[in-house]
């Protein structure tokens, strides 16, 4: 019960407090939109940039924790192709959508504060490793089976150029952007000026309260809408079926430490990321499903992040 109060309460009142904020009109609508694009631009970045600058993340490049949080992810991708296919009768480009609200954690706005109120500095290292290179793995695999699905002029006459574009849009990613320069920096053996220091660190000290600010600003922006059906069965992979394989791929076959393996199961169980909706209403396809999926288990993560994190926390 301690766990419960002095983890989860905190990040969900947040949550809350940014949901009340916009229904009271203390704050315009947009608030949310905002405050999300601050975080992913500027204090995500500078959290690792400073974590990789000192050395936090050093030795932290332990290939077992890709195996497991990744296999988790990729087993489940497979799963939920196969599942909506067979139950749902999606076609070929609605799938990936389907799969990828099953497996792509919202891992900034919500992974990095609930995970690091739960584990503390420890939790750094492997959180950091994972994310380093989460935009590497689902996002190119989505967007690749879309481009495929779509047949879109050019897609399998030039593969170069159609590995060149994601290949562009990935090194554009901010977070992705830190990370490199991150590590040049440290190779460099360069010592970061105090000023710099202090400013990063501004910035990365406001990931936390601003992204569960976010989210709930943003809740209280989305209404539900498309097949339920679909968008529930969302959530039971997402919420359910992710972390439980999760947990096992780290527990049982990669025999983990305890708080990487909690790493690990806190990043699978975080609810659908907001660039699910993003990417199906960039090629206006599933859009009302995708974003009843991240609305729903948004909401949902509430029951089972707390339930979880009390038992990771025995």
């Amino acid at each position: 019960m301690s766990a419960l109060i002095d983890t989860v309460l905190p990040v969900f009142a947040l949550i809350a407090l940014g949901y009340l904020f916009v229904q009271v009109k203390l704050v315009p609508e947009s608030t949310g939109e905002g405050l999300a694009k601050f975080v992913y631009f500027a204090a995500v970045p500078a959290l690792f940039f400073l974590a990789i600058t000192s050395g936090e993340m050093s030795g932290s490049a332990d290939w077992r924790v890709v195996a497991a949080y990744f296999g988790s992810c990729f087993l489940l991708f497979f799963m939920a192709q196969i599942f909506s296919g067979a139950t749902f009768k999606l076609t070929a480009v609605e799938r990936p959508l389907f799969a990828m609200g099953c497996t792509y954690s919202n891992t900034v706005l919500l992974g990095i504060p609930i995970i690091l109120a739960t584990f503390g500095e420890a939790a750094k290292a492997p959180m950091f490793f994972i994310l380093s290179i989460h935009s590497f793995t689902l996002m190119p695999l989505v967007v690749g089976l879309l481009e495929i699905a779509k047949g879109k002029e050019g897609v399998h006459d030039n593969w170069i150029a159609f590995v060149w574009h994601i290949f562009i849009k990935i090194l554009a990613n901010p977070i992705i952007l830190a990370v490199i320069i991150g590590f040049l920096w440290l190779s460099a053996d360069i010592p970061v000026p105090g000023a710099m220091d202090t400013f990063l660190g501004f910035l990365g000290q406001a990931t936390i309260p601003c992204s569960l600010f976010a989210v709930g600003a943003s809740l209280a922006t989305h209404q539900l809408g498309g097949n339920m059906r679909h968008s529930l069965s969302t959530v039971v992979f997402k919420l359910i079926l992710h972390p439980a394989i999760a947990w096992f791929f780290a527990a049982k076959i990669a025999d983990l430490p305890p708080v990487t393996v909690g790493v690990i199961t806190l990043m699978a169980a975080m609810p659908s990321g907001v660039n699910v909706f993003v990417i199906a209403q960039q090629y206006n396809i599933y859009v009302q499903r995708a974003a009843s999926a991240v609305l729903v288990s948004t909401v949902l993560a509430v029951i089972s992040l707390s339930f979880l994190i009390t038992w990771l926390k025995i």
